[in-house]
This record gives structure tokens, C-alpha cells and sequence, in this order.
């Protein structure tokens, strides 16, 4: 009986890109946050994502979904945006790189957008008063 062996190609750069995303979380709690300016790649992405997410919320009744798929939809949306977004401003012979962390800290600012969003609800629908 032969040995089968199976080999996956694209596993290991996903594996890293997956093991990328999570520890790029760091950079919030370090000076390279301001310095590499990702602030701005979350914010405005957070910015983007919150219009966005609440139309497909209300038109398409999303509010219905758990929230954990909301979240996934947003990070989803807001990472496409800042993929394509990297690839348009990336030029190498001006020394601007394709930057992973870019694309992830606007991944965060969509992740961020459906809790927001879910907060706001819960302020305005059971008016909570502080």
C-alpha cells in the first residue's frame, strides 16, 4: 500500500497572515501606533464602517444575526477597503511598501463598528440614563 502524502501550499501563508492579524493587536499599546500612524487606518475605517454597517443593518436585517457575524462582516468590509486602499498607494520605487498591519488596524476599526453600533441601540431602544 502506497503512502499518501498531501501537501498544502497555502497553508503556511495563511496560518502566518492568520497568526499576523491577532498579534498586530500590540501596536495599540506601543508608540508605533502614532508614529506608524495606524491610528488613522483605524479610525477612518471605523468612520466608513459604522454608516455602512448600520445600513445593512437596518435594510437588509442584519440586527437579526449574532453579533459575532455582525462583527466578522465589518472586519470583512473594511479589510477589502484597506486591501485595495495598500495596493493603490503602494509604489516601490518611492520606497512605499505594501504595509499587512495597514490593512489589519482598518480590519479593527470594522470589528469595533458593530459593538457601536449595538451599544448606541441599547442606549437609545431600553434608555439606559447615567
Amino acid at each position: 500500500m502506497k503512502k499518501v502524502e498531501i501537501t498544502c501550499s497555502a497553508c503556511i501563508p495563511v496560518l502566518k497572515g492568520i497568526i499576523q492579524y491577532f498579534t498586530d493587536i500590540k501596536y495599540f499599546f506601543k508608540p508605533e501606533f502614532k508614529t506608524e500612524r495606524y491610528y488613522l487606518h483605524f479610525f477612518l475605517s471605523l468612520a466608513i464602517a459604522l454608516p455602512i454597517i448600520a445600513g445593512l443593518l437596518f435594510m437588509s436585517h442584519l440586527e437579526t444575526t449574532p453579533l459575532l457575524y455582525q462583527i466578522f462582516i465589518g472586519a470583512f468590509i473594511t479589510y477589502g477597503i484597506n486591501w485595495h486602499r495598500e495596493n493603490k498607494k503602494m509604489d516601490p520605487e518611492k520606497g512605499v511598501p505594501f504595509s499587512q498591519t495597514d490593512v489589519n488596524f482598518g480590519s479593527y476599526g470594522g470589528a469595533i463598528a458593530p459593538l457601536i453600533i449595538k451599544l448606541i441601540l441599547l442606549l437609545v431602544c431600553y434608555e439606559i440614563k447615567f
